[in-house]
């Protein structure tokens, strides 16, 4: 989980506009979050990309398994892991 809250309205907006960074990943590139010490708000993909998400917080609800995304697309969630079989991406920090 992110070290503030995104109750807050001010560091919300930090996050969704993106000013907490991303992570760019490619083929075969996986960001995880172990102990949930981290998590993506949205997901942009800049090709045509397959990725895998999971929320480790819920177990459901934001994940994806093997799901093929077109290119310019914005998938906005929870994500605590994600991983790309193809394509690239950039995954914006909570």
């Amino acid at each position: 989980m992110p070290n503030y809250s995104l109750k807050d309205r001010s560091q919300y907006q930090r996050g969704v506009m993106g000013q907490n960074g991303f992570k760019y990943l490619t083929s075969g590139g996986t960001s995880s979050t172990p102990n949930n010490d981290d998590a993506y708000l949205a997901i942009q993909t800049l090709e045509e990309a397959t990725i895998t998400t999971t929320n480790v917080e819920t177990g459901e609800g934001d994940a994806l398994s093997g799901v093929t995304i077109p290119a310019g697309a914005i998938i906005v969630g929870y994500f605590s892991s994600v991983s790309v079989s193809s394509g690239r991406i950039l995954a914006y920090r909570a």
